[in-house]
């Protein structure tokens, strides 16, 4: 399952099947970090995660707010 946390441009999902709620047991969630206030997410985020799933932050390009760092 894969789960979706913030606001995504719709054709970014494509013909995937996801949730646009954070569900419990997701392999993947996608998390929308637009400011660096929205990372503070990623601990609760964690715990809808299977054992070895994962946390794709996603960010604008070029954001002064969030770094690749």
């Amino acid at each position: 399952m894969i789960s979706i946390a913030g606001a995504l441009d719709t054709s970014f999902l494509g013909d995937l099947d996801v949730s646009t709620r954070v569900r419990k047991s997701s392999d993947v969630i996608f998390l929308a970090a637009n400011h660096r206030d929205d990372l503070a997410k990623l601990a609760a985020l964690r715990d809808a995660l299977v054992p070895n799933g994962a946390i794709w932050v996603i960010r604008p390009k070029g954001s002064a707010d969030i770094s690749e760092s």
